[in-house]
């Protein structure tokens, strides 16, 4: 058994939960794309610091990766390539890993009671609860299509030793 092992996401089965989660990643990606193209449109850029333009222009480029992630994972899951959600996979565990990093970063200003810090910190942690278990469900998808593509061979542990008979 391995740490994700699920046999469906809440009450629907692995692969209606995965077509569920990509529509949602891309929903996510057009919405955060749209917030901050607005942004840049409806503000006067030549008074931001050049830190903000920076971090706006990480932030949609991030957008955009995410949203090709999410179309890869409507792709993986509707032709059930595993390879194709395994690009969401990992684009995921980075953003998972970007989002505790800015948790972290943000801890440090929430001390300081700024509201706007608080709301955004307790979204991130949302968030990153829920992309944890998007993760697992997933992964578990994409585990079940290996185990049907090649019956004959069972993720095992590459350490474990052969048996002896």
């Amino acid at each position: 058994m391995t740490a994700a092992d699920l046999k469906s996401c809440c009450c629907l089965p692995l692969k209606k939960g995965c077509l569920g989660i990509s529509v949602f990643t891309i929903i996510y990606a057009l919405i955060l794309l749209i917030i901050q193209i607005n942004g840049l449109a409806t503000s006067r850029i030549e008074y931001w610091p050049i830190f903000a333009l920076i971090i706006t222009g990480l932030g949609i480029a991030f957008d955009l990766l995410d949203l090709c992630a999410g179309i890869i994972l409507l792709l993986g899951v509707t032709k059930e390539k595993p390879k194709l959600l395994q690009v969401w996979i990992i684009f995921t565990a980075a953003f998972i890993l970007f989002l505790q990093i800015r948790i972290y970063q943000n801890l440090q200003y929430v001390m300081f009671l700024i509201p706007m810090v608080l709301f955004w910190t307790c979204f991130d942690i949302v968030t990153v609860l829920l992309l944890w278990y998007c993760l697992a469900v997933v992964y578990s998808f994409r585990k079940n299509l290996l185990s049907e593509q090649n019956p004959t061979m069972e993720l095992q542990d590459p350490s474990a030793k052969p048996m002896v008979e």
